[in-house]
């Protein structure tokens, strides 16, 4: 029995850390792309702004496919059943520090769709591209990641 416990601790944790590196991928990436042009791009972190100082390399200075923002919201749902099956009372801590960065990924996807808009369609008087699609994802498995908190406590009082 113990070592059915300590197998199943594994496992929840390996999908927790998982999950825990996957949806920090896109704000990694935004904060990457915001400290970069701020150092290389004279300044300049959108289209609408001005350089402020000289340019080491013309903005933007990268991409973030829609694909991989799309991607990565489809690995993190994959992970957040993965730490839902596994969840237990004991790991509820853990799992509720995913919350933020779930939550920093959908965001970032909606910030990078407006910085460096890939597939650009005007939205009022700015210009937004497809890579808010990915924070749909990024919600989903937030939802996904509560409901499965939500199961471990309902498991927890039926078995008191």
């Amino acid at each position: 029995m113990a070592r059915r416990d300590a197998l199943r601790s594994a496992v929840a944790k390996f999908f927790r850390v998982s999950m825990g590196v996957v949806v920090l991928v896109a704000p990694a990436l935004l904060v990457a792309f915001l400290v970069g042009s701020l150092i290389f791009s004279g300044g300049k972190a959108s289209e609408t702004m001005d350089t402020k100082w000289g340019v080491v390399f013309a903005y933007p200075l990268f991409e973030v496919p829609k694909p991989l923002l799309v991607i990565l919201g489809a690995m993190s749902i994959l992970l957040a059943v993965g730490v839902a099956a596994t969840n237990g009372r004991s790991n509820e801590e853990g799992v509720r520090r995913l919350i933020g960065p779930i939550a920093a990924s959908a965001v970032s996807s909606v910030i990078l769709a407006g910085v460096v808009p890939e597939n650009p369609t005007r939205w009022g008087d700015a210009f937004i591209g497809t890579q808010w699609v990915a924070a749909i994802f990024f919600v989903v498995a937030l939802a996904v990641l509560l409901l499965g908190i939500l199961a471990a406590r309902s498991r927890e009082r039926a078995r008191a």
